[in-house]
């Protein structure tokens, strides 16, 4: 059995509540990719919709991150 759900949630009780403060225009979409053990895992996301370089700095400032990589840059389409 599959369930597919959408939802919302408020930005305050997330990690990287700090960033999306500062860049409330930007939609991030999380996916869990990778648990490097039982107590980390190493999501992947994908932003768009607002200031990047804003979210980019705001990113690097949260105290809610500690490594951020940014694999790769797609233009919109």
């Amino acid at each position: 059995m599959s369930v597919i759900a959408e939802f919302s949630v408020q930005a305050d009780a997330l990690a990287l509540s700090k960033t999306l403060e500062a860049v409330p225009e930007m939609i991030v979409d999380i996916e869990r990719v990778v648990a490097h053990d039982k107590t980390r895992l190493m999501p992947y996301f994908w932003v768009r919709g607002g200031d990047y370089t804003t979210f980019e700095t705001a990113v690097k400032d949260d105290p809610s991150t500690t490594n951020i990589v940014k694999p790769d840059d797609y233009e919109e389409l």
